[in-house]
């Protein structure tokens, strides 16, 4: 596909310098002890003190404070009506039987990501990537071009998404083809999170909530980062989808779609309930 081969060289060429090597990032501590000062994500790669090469499989592990934006108590997703999610992929629950996965698959792809909800299952593919977030692996879009869920989504509300936007994402597109102009990545994620131009009025009409805040999603920059979005739209989307958007590139851990709009503590004690999951593992507090 040729425009699509365009598109991703210019991309790669606006961030790399040709006249300088490519630089990997360094790390931020070397030595068998470490204490983290800020919030944030971090990773431990052994490191051979011979050769000083660095192992791939880094192990990841999350310090926040979640009391900090979230007041409530942690609300599972399980606790909905079955009848009120439509689709919910877990990528701590590959095979989608509502059980913590105890054996993980290598590095690599992943032919059947599958939801959770019983009801005429979906699965995606996707590349599984192990430790990316909190110590817990995530699904990788890089690369991924063609993915159908095997049966029609319509009529939610909310869409809650623990997840991280790619670089190479062309502006315009969202993970579902037929979902694209509700939730399309901006064509500058510095100031925004969608193009007011181009999204629906059902997302410039509704809510958007970033890690527990509500934000306006056309004068917020996109954190390019893992984090927690809730989109709920001004009214029930009719329009079907199935099919994966090849365009969109990102990491995905968790994707919630609901038939309505959550009460306010509904939506803090999953946003909570989220955060605790994939980003709380210690805390920087003393």
């Amino acid at each position: 596909d040729q425009p699509r081969s365009r598109g991703l060289g210019d991309v790669y060429k606006r961030q790399v310098s040709p006249f300088i090597s490519e630089k990997y990032e360094k790390a931020l501590h070397t030595g068998t002890e470490f204490t983290p000062s800020t919030p944030g994500n971090y990773y431990v790669a052994a490191k051979n003190k011979l050769t000083n090469a660095e192992s791939k499989n880094r192990i990841s592990f999350a310090v926040a404070d979640a009391s900090k934006t979230y007041d409530n108590e942690a609300v599972n997703p399980s606790s909905l009506s079955k009848e009120r999610i439509k689709l919910w992929f877990d990528s701590n629950d590959l095979d989608g039987d509502g059980k913590e996965d105890l054996v993980l698959p290598a590095r690599g792809p992943l032919r059947q990501w599958k939801e959770k909800t019983r009801q005429n299952p979906g699965k995606l593919f996707a590349k599984y990537e192990p430790n990316r977030l909190n110590g817990k692996g995530v699904c990788a879009f890089d690369n991924v071009w063609v993915s159908d869920l095997g049966k029609k989504v319509s009529d939610f509300q909310t869409i809650i998404m623990v997840y991280k936007e790619s670089d190479m994402t062309f502006a315009g597109t969202g993970p579902f083809r037929d979902l694209n102009k509700y939730l399309g990545k901006s064509s500058n994620t510095g100031t925004s999170i969608f193009d007011r131009e181009t999204i629906d009025d059902k997302t410039t009409n509704g809510k958007v909530y970033l890690n527990g805040k509500q934000v306006d999603p056309f004068t917020t920059a996109n954190p390019m980062d893992y984090c927690i979005l809730t989109i709920e739209f001004a009214s029930v989307i009719k329009d079907s989808f199935s099919r994966f958007e090849g365009l969109w590139q990102g990491e995905i851990a968790e994707m919630i779609f609901i038939e309505d709009t959550l009460s306010e503590s509904e939506r803090k004690g999953v946003e909570k309930y989220l955060h605790e999951k994939w980003f709380t593992a210690v805390s920087t507090e003393k």
